[in-house]
């Protein structure tokens, strides 16, 4: 029930003419304002400058408000163009989401039950705010750009296709098969017959394979994911490749 309405909702989006993850727009927004508070919250020391507390205070609240939405279109984000696969980055953005919670509720707490008498405690966790958030960046970009700064690989090279299958695929598709229709593998299938038509069915492929944009993979990672599938996956033997 909670795939279809996903599924339902991405495709509503999808009629609109946007294809892009959600979760990539809406996270700017307590970045931005989690910066603001400790732009604000430094700056209402100085003497003179007290005022720049309850901006740095709401900033702050406005960036707990937009942590709900940016971690739920996360989850549906993941859900829809990574098919809910496991992967470290995931994790690992999942526990800091949670660290920034902590840090945003703890830094309100003090500025709401003591505005401006708490010395340099919050703008410490304002700070603190700014490094998960960072950090929370960094690892969502590993999920979208992990392998891409190379381009194209040369000839025989299929590390970055591989980095691609593992990322977007080998949770499905491992070794070249197919968990879902066992008797419909990836491997010696039809949109093999062409990188043009491995690109098409990436782009709009059968249910319950979720679509993957331009922004998920770009026309270029899709050529390397092809090259990979039919040099590694369909000839390990000849190619050295681990399925």
């Amino acid at each position: 029930m909670i795939e279809s309405g996903i599924n339902a909702f991405y495709g509503l989006l999808n009629g609109f003419g946007f294809s892009d993850p959600v979760h990539a727009a809406l996270v700017h927004m307590p970045i931005g304002l989690v910066m603001g508070a400790v732009l604000f919250g430094w700056l209402a020391l100085f003497p003179g400058r007290e005022r720049f507390f309850l901006s740095a205070r709401d900033c702050a609240a406005l960036a707990l408000l937009f942590w709900f939405p940016s971690v739920l279109f996360g989850f549906t984000d993941w859900q829809h163009f990574y098919s809910g696969v496991w992967m470290k980055p995931i994790g690992v953005k999942l526990i800091l989401a949670g660290i920034l919670l902590l840090l945003l509720a703890a830094a309100l707490f003090l500025a709401f039950r003591r505005p401006g008498a708490s010395g340099k405690a919050v703008p410490v966790l304002y700070t603190l705010c700014l490094v998960t958030v960072v950090l929370l960046g960094w690892f969502g970009a590993r999920l979208v750009y992990d392998g891409k700064a190379g381009g194209q690989g040369a000839a025989g090279d299929y590390s970055l296709g591989e980095k691609l299958f593992a990322v977007h695929c080998k949770g499905c598709h491992p070794g070249g098969g197919n968990v879902m229709r066992p008797d419909r593998p990836l491997v010696g299938s039809d949109a093999l017959k062409s990188p043009e038509t491995f690109v098409a069915l990436i782009r709009r492929p059968p249910a319950p394979m979720p679509p993957f944009a331009p922004a998920a993979i770009s026309d270029g990672d899709a050529k390397e994911l092809y090259r990979y599938v039919t040099n590694v996956l369909a000839h390990p033997g000849a190619q050295g490749g681990k399925p």
